[in-house]
């Protein structure tokens, strides 16, 4: 529990007190630069000297300090474990159960560590006493987070002392009474300096999303919501929440082909934000949805309006364009847009196949559907791009590519049929698979029916077995790299980022190459902090995320706008629970699909047969071919 203090202690200074703040406080308490964990479990003597340098350098006594930490911490803790607390439950109720709230969450990860007492007497609905010990003595700090649990659930609570270990006695009595409930009070203007999880809006109160996932789902249940209305409801939020929530508004305005301009929400972003910090996501969601309804933005366009924020935004594009998007055999996923590539690609085939037409281009060359004059079958061609054969990295991507799919053989797997070299550039043919992908299933029908959706991830966990088998992992599972074939057989293509599971690692983090990372709305959080020492469990997380987007409609932090924030949410942020958007979903599937993105790779499926064995029984009766015809 430490480490999650220590961590929300870290950004707690940092928004207080500037990005600096935190090395201050660590270099105050005499401790050696570290960076701490969420997860991990620190000594209480560090947890007495960083807060004591925190208060010392914020400038208050430490009483005060502590409670004003507890009530930023609040909305923290109620974000990271939302399935421990009730939709049912408010202020109150939840802390006549934090006893065991807190013991399940300690103890899961350390059966011999020593949570704070927490014992509750409840004497009507509005009025309870609560018993604190515990050597920490750190009770003003559950003071205030019981006050920013309050604002949470916008209720008022008094707090009255009756004893305090502080003050020498053996515990501290705590007496609490609601006052007031459905307060509005501060709570009507947008504050990005104490960041408090928002209440949902009435017709979405059980929700434990992220308030741009609220506001996501109204456009999809609405013909249109108003923008400042949701913001007026939902109350105090940080400067990267209200960012997210006008992203969405612009991207579904634009969808809607109404082009707003990029000043109207520039303008609302800084009327209450201070800091230009998470501005430029603003403009970096409208550069990216131009691209993808088929315009060609430049970044240059933006430079007399926006000149601040330019700069920012050319680093943006700059590391979307790193990415890549490696498009393989048989798939078109919306416009085509050349990545990396300097010029159109010129090539004559090898002798014995007849070019038929481009399937696609990404960010190692082109695919052209072709015949094979010898066999009479189509076959897909992989070809590199010219401008990029000089370079080792890519071609050895390249060429392990198809080396990996040589070793392959499953009927869930796309196979490899012939390599080699034509006109100076490397090649390899593949099956062509006539069929849809996963994602324009999903652009096309919304959400797909369980029974399907658990067969169409059972069939992908077939294959992923295969690959596992070999001694692969595949490191870029998403829905575009999964097909449907008419016959009804799912099949696993584009193994440009795979490698062998027990190979040589390199340390290699988000910041190092970002061409061997996958795709962000997929990618396991230990796939960004080392994208060569993961094994299959990543790809296991990663297709946990595409089964949530076939049962949902869209992957689980695609509101989250710019790529360090979906970093940051498949690390830290709960994936909200399946059931609150599909009440369809079976509990024993729910929970399946919970250890499928387990932040932890511990605690998911150790391979994907696992995951075959446990969907089977919800796969039954499933009639793939209508998937097709709809």
């Amino acid at each position: 529990m430490l480490g999650v203090i220590f961590f929300v202690l870290q950004n707690h200074m940092e928004k207080r007190l500037g990005p600096s703040s935190w090395g201050r406080v660590v270099s105050l308490a005499n401790l050696p630069a570290t960076a701490y964990s969420p997860v991990a479990e620190y000594p209480d003597s560090e947890a007495t000297a960083l807060i004591a340098a925190a208060s010392q350098l914020a400038g208050k006594p430490l009483g005060e300090f502590l409670e004003e930490f507890g009530v930023a911490l609040a909305p923290e803790l109620l974000a990271m474990y939302p399935g421990l607390v009730q939709p049912e439950w408010k202020t109150l109720d939840l802390v006549v159960n934090a006893e065991e709230v807190i013991h399940s969450v300690v103890r899961r990860r350390n059966p011999l560590a020593k949570p704070p007492v927490l014992r509750c007497a409840r004497y009507s609905t509005d009025e309870l006493r609560l018993v604190y010990a515990s050597p920490r003595k750190l009770c003003q700090i559950a003071k205030g987070i019981i006050r920013g649990v309050a604002q949470h659930y916008r209720e008022e609570v008094s707090i009255t002392d009756e004893s305090c270990m502080n003050d020498g006695d053996p515990f501290c009595a705590i007496q609490i009474k609601l006052i007031a409930s459905d307060v509005v009070g501060p709570r009507g203007s947008v504050d990005a300096e104490k960041p408090v999880v928002p209440a949902a809006p009435a017709q979405e109160q059980a929700s434990n999303e992220p308030p741009s996932a609220q506001f996501s789902a109204m456009w999809r249940h609405a013909e249109r919501p108003d923008l400042r209305t949701f913001l007026a409801a939902v109350g105090k939020i940080t400067a990267e929440q209200l960012s997210q929530i006008l992203c969405v508004d612009q991207r579904e305005r634009w969808m809607r082909d109404e082009r707003p301009e990029t000043e109207y929400y520039i303008n609302i972003y800084r009327s209450s934000q201070p800091s230009s910090e998470y501005a430029v996501d603003i403009l970096y969601n409208e550069f990216l949805v131009r691209r993808e309804i088929g315009e060609a933005p430049t970044v240059d366009e933006y430079r007399d309006r926006f000149p601040e924020l330019v700069e920012q935004l050319q680093v943006q594009v700059n590391l979307r364009d790193a990415l890549g998007t490696a498009i393989s055999a048989g798939v078109s996923n919306g416009p085509r847009v050349v990545i990396g590539l300097s010029s159109p690609i010129r090539w004559t085939p090898p002798a014995g196949y007849e070019i038929l037409g481009e399937l696609g281009r990404g960010g190692m060359g082109v695919v052209y559907k072709a015949h094979q004059i010898s066999l009479q079958r189509l076959v897909a061609i992989k070809v590199i791009a010219a401008d990029l054969a000089a370079e080792a990295g890519i071609l050895a991507r390249f060429q392990r590519e198809r080396f990996l799919l040589a070793q392959l053989g499953h009927p869930n797997v796309v196979a490899a049929y012939d390599a080699g070299e034509s006109g100076g550039l490397q090649y390899f043919v593949m099956e062509f698979v006539d069929g849809v992908s996963f994602a324009t299933l999903v652009k096309q029908l919304g959400t797909l029916p369980v029974v399907e959706a658990c067969e169409l991830i059972r069939q992908a966990a077939v294959g992923l077995q295969h690959i596992h088998e070999h001694g692969l992992v595949h490191r870029d599972i998403k829905p575009s790299n999964l097909l449907l074939t008419p016959s009804g057989t799912v099949k696993l293509i584009d193994l440009s980022l795979a490698r062998w599971e027990q190979g040589p690692t390199h340390g290699q983090s988000i910041m190092t190459n970002l061409q061997t990372l996958g795709t962000f709305d997929y990618i396991a959080p230990e796939q960004c902090e080392d994208s060569h020492s993961v094994d299959i469990r990543a790809d296991i997380y990663s297709l946990g995320c595409t089964f949530y987007e076939l049962l949902s409609g869209r992957a689980p932090f695609a509101a989250f706008g710019s790529l360090v924030m979906k970093i940051r949410a498949h690390a830290l942020e709960p994936i909200a629970p399946i059931q609150q958007c599909r009440a369809d979903v079976p509990k024993q599937l729910a929970v399946v699909l919970e250890r499928m993105v387990a932040k932890d790779r511990n605690n998911r499926f150790s391979t994907p047969a696992e995951i075959h064995t446990a969907l089977q029984p919800f796969a039954t009766g499933a009639n793939l071919s209508r998937l097709l015809s709809s």
